[in-house]
């Protein structure tokens, strides 16, 4: 991208719109439809908290069952795992699941 203008980084990445352009930085965006690998949904399964990650056509891959049972969650708690939790990244899944332990 050295030495190029605008107009010419513009043509050259057609997908990406130039959120930014100064002559020490140049800031490209894309938006894409669909999930990115951080996307979880956590659930009882089976009397159990259970990670499951959400693919990119929708569809839940099964993680991990953690081991934590639900019998001793509290109630509120139960009742938001019944209907399933999404998380966004790894660091917030691990906090929910550190706060149910």
């Amino acid at each position: 991208m050295v030495n190029l203008s605008k107009s010419e980084i513009e043509e050259k990445y057609k997908d990406y719109k130039v959120e930014s352009f100064a002559t020490n930085e140049v800031i490209l965006t894309q938006e894409k439809q669909g999930n990115c690998q951080e996307h979880y949904l956590v659930k009882d399964k089976e009397g159990q908290v259970a990670i499951y990650q959400l693919l990119e056509d929708g569809t839940e891959k099964e993680i991990e069952v953690t081991g934590i049972t639900t019998e001793y969650l509290p109630e509120t708690d139960k009742i938001t795992i019944e209907k399933g939790i999404l998380i966004n990244g790894k660091q917030n899944l691990n906090q929910l699941i550190e706060d149910f332990e």
